[in-house]
C-alpha cells in the first residue's frame, strides 16, 4: 500500500428497508448531494497487504451522513444514510471542511451506477477492476453491517465490517505487529468470521455513486455505495407515516 490513503465511503441505507430497489439499477433520482458526515463508533486497525509491505493503521468505521436528492444542497429535504467506505485512495469531501478522521460538514454531488472498479486510478479504466462476485460479497457485508449497527451499534462491530470490506477490495488481512494502539481481542475473530459469511450474504439495496470532475469521468471525491429510494417512493413512505402520526393524535383526542 503505497503512501498514506484517504478514506471514501461506501452507504447502505436502513432508513427505508424493504425498499424495491434493484442494486446497479436505473434510478429515477440520478444525482444525490452528501452534506454531512460522522463516525460515531470506530477502531484503528492495522491492515497490511499480500505483498509484505508494513501494515498501514486505518479508521475503520461505519459513516453517518446526511444526503438530499438532485445536484443542489436542500437541508429541508435531506435525510440519513448509514456508510461504509470502499475507497483508500480519494478524499472525503472538499479539502478543509472534513478533518483527517472524516468528521465535520461537506458537499459533494454524485451520480448513481454500478460497482465495477476500486477507484484506485483517476477513473475507472486506470483502476483495478472489481469482480461482480467481489462487488456482491462487498454489498452484503455493507447490508449485514447496517442491520447489525441498527440492533446493537459497537464499535468492534463498526470497524471489524468496514476492515472486511477493504479486505475483499484490496486484498488486505488485519496485521497487529509493530501495532502501538489499542487491541481489541474481539475485532480479529470477528473480522475472519465476516469475510466466511460473505459469500452467502444478500446484497439488500445498494447502488455505486461516483463524483466526477466536470469531464464526467475523472474521479472527484470519494466514490460510494448508496441504497437511495426512489423519490416518489420516499415520498409515499412520509407521507404514510404523517397519515399514522394524524390517526394516534385524533385517536388520543376521543
Amino acid at each position: 500500500m503505497a503512501g498514506t490513503p484517504v478514506r471514501t465511503c461506501l452507504l447502505g441505507l436502513s432508513l427505508l428497508v424493504g425498499t424495491p430497489f434493484l442494486p446497479g439499477a436505473a434510478h429515477a433520482a440520478q444525482t444525490v448531494t452528501l452534506s454531512a458526515n460522522e463516525t460515531p463508533l470506530y477502531e484503528w486497525v492495522p491492515l497490511a497487504d499480500a505483498y509484505g509491505d508494513p501494515p498501514e493503521a486505518q479508521y475503520a468505521a461505519q459513516d453517518v451522513m446526511a444526503i438530499n436528492y438532485g445536484s443542489i444542497f436542500d437541508p429541508l429535504t435531506s435525510f440519513v444514510i448509514y456508510a461504509w467506505c470502499i475507497d483508500l485512495v480519494h478524499n472525503i469531501g472538499p479539502t478543509g471542511n472534513l478533518d483527517e478522521m472524516g468528521n465535520g460538514d461537506s458537499t459533494a454531488v454524485y451520480t448513481l451506477g454500478t460497482l465495477t472498479d476500486d477507484h484506485s486510478g483517476n477513473n475507472a479504466q486506470t483502476s483495478t477492476p472489481v469482480s461482480a462476485f467481489v462487488a456482491q460479497e462487498i454489498l452484503g457485508l455493507a447490508n449485514y453491517g447496517d442491520q447489525q449497527m441498527a440492533i446493537d451499534p459497537t464499535a468492534t462491530m463498526s470497524a471489524a465490517v468496514q476492515a472486511a470490506i477493504w479486505s475483499l477490495e484490496y486484498n488486505l488481512h488485519i496485521d497487529y505487529s509493530g501495532f502501538t494502539g489499542t487491541i481489541d481481542p474481539d475485532l480479529l475473530p470477528l473480522f475472519n468470521d465476516l469475510l466466511a459469511m460473505a459469500p452467502t450474504l444478500p446484497a439488500g439495496h445498494q447502488t455505486e455513486a461516483d463524483s466526477f470532475m466536470s469531464d464526467g469521468m475523472t474521479y472527484n471525491f470519494q466514490s460510494l455505495i448508496m441504497s437511495v429510494p426512489e423519490p416518489s417512493q420516499f415520498a409515499v413512505f412520509g407521507i404514510g407515516l404523517a397519515g399514522l402520526f394524524l390517526a394516534r393524535r385524533r385517536a388520543a383526542t376521543r
